[in-house]
């Protein structure tokens, strides 16, 4: 204390190194703000390993069995893996292994690979598998073109995009979604390759050998050296067509033209888009480490019209730009805070002297850009949850400058001269001020502590918090005391009259609420009942399920889309005849509530994630350039789809943020499959009882019909086997890769299928002609049992179990979300696993986040009561004093959910932080009131005495700080701006905790002191005189 008080003391009287340090911190946050590395949100690498495979062509029953539970089996036993995820789906699968807080990805990431190496039982003809750690770095911006009259022209055009907008310096990447994937098709006459007896595998292997530019050696002599290659580069069709397969009875060679036809195309039913009404792609563009998103957006603007100039037809559209997002949040967080700012000036100059006011003022952009200068020393990124931390400490950062600078005043006003006011306040309020800066450090800390995915994307909040809040102890009590000291003294026949605020403020004080201090006091049983009746009435009403809470909040965003499922199976013109019905109604919502100036485009992605599947999305102008929400638009959209009978999965998604998704999502598991689809089939049929409840879908429903097929006696004697005749029909229907090449930025495979004339048509499968490894050939009739079953799409395995998943919407104008979710978590769960023995019910694995998330906040959060008791303890060396000024925080933290009841805000993660920052706040102005409170009663006062003289002397540094922070949160709090949403929650707790706080500090928390120091000293006078009659 005493190195630290020398310190403020050689500042204070030395002001010109206080300057220069204002000076440092100033500049130095104008610096840094300008060579930062900015995004949009911050990059995570999360503790989650992603295996990607592609198992061509076979069913979604056979990638389970052959190539997932093989691999789950050998990741199993690795250390570090909390959960293995596995989505499976006709051709392939993903499998997510998320790991344990705190394990080694990289360890786990080159076990994983070793383990799947490993492996010797897969498929012969399954892809590479890809083993990468998931990465959350979302795109720029989300471009899409349109107007193409074939996917030629649209691929051709997505390359030569590509390549403009690559070479701009502030693009870095550019992912190209819905041109194609560029393939080579060898399409084999079935009766050219029986006639001459040769089988798809052979035209693969033969094509593979001539289709590579090999190298012969070289050639050194007197002239020269010269270098020799076989074969021929071959890139296009036309380049295959002389490929020699046999040679025919005339001894000529039998040339590939002969018996397929090669043919340059695309991919068969992979992703397209259709935008505005044509054939489109999309492109998403990230930007680059160097550039701003404002500069990344202000480019790519700039070149698309550029382009689209340039275009024949159709035209462009942004359809997305979180640049643009990003620039509006922190222009309106610049806005709110430049507001709020000039409020608490004119606060502070309306209670204050105007010299003082300024001086405390400035401490707040001092603060903060002094904070900025050093968190530039860090590797974090000026981003949207680092620019969001900056707001959570403007109204508490000046807290610290306001109780300085007002007991400087005070001193002045009571004759002191501004130096001897400044070290004065040093000597009596340096101790206090710190332990207040280090209470609010410790209070940001659970951040630290919270897992997941959540975790990493608020990191950077308790950084910032702390850059801050240290430069603000500087401020506070170094550079500002140095600028109040030596500015003009007051002259002693001068007598300055207070202005005709600071009267009434102090007619306030003494006139109306000492009285009412002391009145309390006179009652304090009946205060502390009130005051502890109103607190638990408060937390009642919020744990009654009134109030909505949840950690992962959701907002309106711009886009509103209508995601819907078809019967697996289901052909692309029917996906995309719905596609059009789903926008024919969103269009007649459109003319219901506005107009075609109301949206910037509409975009369909067709057939992804698998072929039955799409999308209709109406990406929406700003908030405040349309008359409707996107709710609303949402709403009445999904009253006019209503549920067709066509679709077997329907749901219209309008928000963003963590808690984005379906509003019920329910998952079934049991030893027995077969059980676990009967329980979600009735807890459907539950479902659809409850009013509100709507567009179920159950994941039950997404089958297709499968042949199977049985080999008779007969085709084994001729030399067929099982996994031959499945590799053979895979060969001939859905293609053997004979080679991949390299054109351009592509990899092009050359694809070898048999030609079976019309692809809309089935073929007769039992007339397939198949030739078995002895060159022996039979219909497919002929050697093998053909029947037709039903097959699973989509599969969801957890923890090597197969799950069964059940989601749906909850209308919000019928019913809540929360009592839905009340009820089927009290009622309809536990009754569907009485009915079935052996059932496992549980939200989606989000909710297993959740639930960590919640207990590490707990317990990172009950870490910091308690390191804040230890530290208040120790400085007011009682542990019951330290116990009522802790106390103070859950007190005060009523009113904060008494904003969120008042605005109709629902509790959330950000609710919390608010509550962190409120905690220092209360805790500073407790601090104020007891050392005012100890140093009067240390003169001999009696505990009423000394408090009210407390609660007269820190009446207005309280009520100023808490004045002045409700002020400076107040445009942020009243905003309705969808951009600021995330941010409401966290102004609503400082705002109206601090309001709240007013009357616990001033009035609850002197009654519950005086009420206990009484029975303190009752009982010393009791022993006293109980001590007196032993020694008579």
């Amino acid at each position: 204390v005493a190195a630290r008080q020398s310190v403020s003391l050689w500042f204070l009287h030395n002001p010109t190194a206080a300057n220069l340090l204002m000076w440092v911190f100033l500049v130095g946050g104008v610096i840094a703000v300008f060579n930062m590395r900015q995004e949009v949100f911050p990059t995570a690498v999360l503790d989650t390993i992603e295996i990607r495979v592609e198992y061509r062509g076979a069913t979604a029953s056979e990638v389970e069995a052959q190539v997932v539970q093989p691999m789950e089996q050998s990741i199993d036993t690795l250390r570090d893996i909390h959960t293995i995820v596995s989505e499976i789906r006709s051709g392939g699968a993903n499998i997510f292994v998320m790991l344990d807080d705190g394990a080694d990805a990289q360890r786990t990431l080159d076990e994983t690979r070793s383990a799947i190496d490993g492996l010797n039982s897969l498929p012969a003809d399954l892809e590479p598998p890809t083993i990468i750690q998931v990465r959350d770095d979302g795109e720029d911006i989300e471009l899409g073109f349109y107007g193409f009259q074939s996917r030629e022209e649209l691929h051709a055009f997505s390359e030569l995009a590509r390549e403009r907008l690559l070479k701009l310096s502030t693009v870095s990447q550019v992912e190209v979604e819905g041109a194609g994937e560029p393939e080579i098709t060898v399409r084999v006459s079935p009766d050219r390759a029986r006639l001459f007896g040769i089988s798809l595998r052979d035209v693969t292997e033969r094509i593979r050998r001539a289709s590579f530019e090999l190298s012969g050696g070289v050639i050194r002599s007197s002239t020269g050296e010269y270098g020799l290659a076989t074969g021929l580069d071959r890139r296009y069709a036309h380049e295959f067509g002389d490929i020699a397969i046999i040679e025919s009875p005339s001894g000529a060679p039998l040339t590939l033209s002969e018996i397929a036809s090669v043919e340059n195309g695309f991919r068969p039913h992979g992703k397209r888009y259709r935008i505005n009404g044509s054939v489109g792609v999309m492109m998403n563009v990230f930007g680059s480490g160097v550039a701003t998103p404002g500069e990344v957006s202000e480019s790519v603007r700039a070149l698309l019209a550029e382009i689209e100039s340039e275009m024949p037809a159709g035209g462009a559209v942004i359809l997305d730009d979180d640049a643009k997002s990003f620039a509006d949040r922190v222009g309106i967080l610049a806005d709110s805070a430049l507001i709020g700012l000039a409020l608490v000036l004119v606060l502070l100059f309306l209670v204050l002297e105007a010299r003082v006011a300024f001086w405390v003022a400035v401490g707040l952009p001092v603060a903060m850009l002094g904070g900025v200068a050093l968190f530039a020393m860090t590797p974090y990124t000026i981003n949207f949850i680092s620019v969001f931390a900056f707001i959570i400490v403007i109204g508490v950062v000046v807290d610290d400058a306001v109780v300085i600078g007002e007991s400087i005043y005070s001193g002045m006003q009571s004759g002191m001269s501004p130096l001897d006011s400044a070290a004065d306040t040093l000597s009596r309020f340096s101790t206090v001020v710190t332990l207040a800066i280090a209470t609010n450090i410790i209070a940001f800390t659970p951040i630290f502590f919270m897992p997941g995915e959540l975790g990493l994307f608020l990191l950077a909040i308790p950084v910032v918090t702390s850059c801050v809040f240290a430069i603000s102890l500087i401020e506070a009590l170094w550079v500002l005391p140095a600028h109040l000291a030596y500015g003009r003294e007051r002259k002693p026949d001068a007598g300055r009259k207070q202005r005709w605020v600071q009267e009434r403020f102090e007619r306030l004080r003494e006139g109306y609420f000492v009285p009412w201090a002391e009145s309390c006091l006179a009652n304090r049983g009946l205060v502390i009942t009130v005051g502890l009746l109103v607190a638990v009435s408060i937390v009642s009403w919020v744990a009654s399920g009134r109030v909505p809470i949840s950690l992962r909040p959701a907002f309106e965003s711009e886009q509103v889309s209508a995601i819907y499922a078809l019967n697996p199976g289901a052909s692309d013109r029917q996906v995309d005849e719905m596609a059009d019905e789903i926008e024919r109604l969103g269009r007649q919502v459109l003319q219901s509530l506005g107009d075609e100036e109301d949206i910037k485009g509409i975009y369909m992605q067709l057939g992804s994630p698998v072929s039955h599947q799409g999308a209709v999305t109406f990406s929406l102008v700003d908030p405040g350039d349309r008359p409707f929400t996107a709710g609303e638009f949402a709403e009445q959209w999904r009253d006019l789809i209503g549920q067709p009978a066509k679709l077997t999965q329907l749901s219209i998604d309008y928000l963003q943020g963590p808690g984005d998704g379906r509003d019920l999502t329910i998952e079934i598991a049991h030893a027995d499959s077969a059980v676990s689809r009967r329980a979600a089939e009735s807890l459907v049929r539950r479902l659809q009882e409850i009013a509100g409840v709507g567009q179920i879908s159950y994941s039950g429903n997404a089958f297709r019909s499968e042949v199977r097929f049985e080999l008779t006696t007969a085709g084994r004697a001729l030399g067929f086997d099982e996994s031959e005749i499945s590799s053979r029909l895979r060969a001939q229907l859905d293609g053997l890769e004979a080679t991949r090449l390299t054109r351009g930025t592509h990899e092009v495979r050359v694809m070898i299928r048999g030609d079976h004339r019309d692809d809309r048509v089935l073929p007769d499968l039992s007339s397939l002609i198949l030739t078995s490894s002895e060159g022996r050939q039979a219909a497919l009739g002929d050697i093998a049992k053909i029947r037709w079953e039903r097959g699973a799409v989509q599969l969801r395995r957890i923890n090597g179990q197969r799950i069964e998943r059940v989601e749906a919407t909850i209308d919000r104008r019928i019913t809540s979300k929360d009592l839905v979710e009340d009820l089927v978590s009290d009622e309809l769960l536990p009754a569907l696993e009485a009915e079935y023995p052996g059932l496992t019910t549980w939200d989606e694995a989000i909710d297993n986040e959740d639930a960590e998330t919640e207990s590490g906040l707990m317990l990172a959060t009950v870490g910091v009561l308690a390191a804040i008791f230890v530290l208040i303890g120790a400085y007011a060396r009682s542990l019951r004093h330290s116990a009522l000024l802790l106390a103070t925080i859950p007190l005060s933290a009523t009113g904060a959910l008494l904003g969120h009841i008042i605005l109709g805000i629902e509790l959330s993660a950000a609710s919390f932080l608010g509550l962190l920052a409120l905690g220092g706040l209360v805790i500073n102005a407790g601090l104020l009131l007891h050392l005012r409170y100890t140093e009067v009663l240390q003169t001999g006062a009696s505990p009423e005495a000394a408090m009210i003289s407390a609660v007269r002397d820190r009446f207005r540094p309280i009520v100023l700080s808490s004045v002045t922070t409700l002020v400076g949160l107040a445009p942020l709090m009243l905003t309705t701006s969808i951009q600021a949403a995330p941010m409401r929650p966290i102004a609503v707790s400082v705002g109206f905790g601090m309001l709240f706080s007013i009357p616990v500090i001033l009035l609850l928390l002197p009654c519950i002191v005086v009420s206990l120091e009484g029975r303190t000293s009752e009982s010393d006078h009791l022993q006293l005189e109980n001590d007196g009659e032993v020694a008579v």
